[in-house]
């Protein structure tokens, strides 16, 4: 469901030149695949028995409605995006789960005779998430691997310690291992 913003987008864009606002664009949200977003969104008393909204701005000229609270007639629910409203301390919170291609603008809000009354705009960046952690054939090949590494290693470590421990007594040194014997006095 879009919702119009043509005669609201000129104000909007007033208050955040007039505000200093747009010039220090707020700092993005990163996120990755598969990871949730949640945002607080804060609003004065006289909007608390508002219809809280939460939408993404596709075009310079309209907001696409996600979600609101309390639920529009006719709106599909989406449970990707959840509205929790706290009036007694005047704000709300919005939750985007699963997180894909979700980059963009977007913006909480109240809605009003007039439209949406603008609480805060969000620029959200949403990355490739981590690769998937390997399937179990591919944990046991490791483990293998690694075992074999080791053995190997330790392989290694005893053939060089006989290697100089054969030179050691060709040339007639004490064998680290041998006890000295001294000649008793008697």
């Amino acid at each position: 469901m879009a919702w119009e913003a043509t005669h609201l987008l000129p104000l909007v864009l007033l208050v955040l030149l007039a505000s200093g606002s747009w010039e220090q664009q707020p700092q993005p949200l990163r996120k990755r695949e598969g990871e949730e977003v949640s945002v607080r969104c804060e609003y004065p008393p006289q909007r608390g028995s508002k219809t809280k909204t939460w939408c993404r701005i596709t075009t310079a000229e309209t907001c696409n409605i996600l979600v609101t609270s309390p639920r529009l007639r006719g709106q599909p629910g989406n449970t990707r995006y959840v509205i929790r409203d706290y009036p007694q301390w005047g704000y709300f919170t919005v939750t985007m789960t699963a997180l894909r291609e979700d980059s963009g603008w977007y913006w909480c809000g109240t809605l009003e005779s007039s439209g949406i009354a603008l609480l805060r705009a969000i620029r959200l960046v949403v990355s490739p998430g981590v690769p998937p952690a390997p399937a179990l054939p591919e944990l046991r090949l490791l483990a293998i691997v690694l075992t074999c590494g080791f053995v190997l290693n330790k392989g290694l470590v005893f053939s060089v310690l006989f290697v100089l421990l054969r030179k050691a007594r060709a040339s007639g040194e004490p064998d680290p291992g041998e006890q000295q014997s001294h000649p008793s006095r008697s």
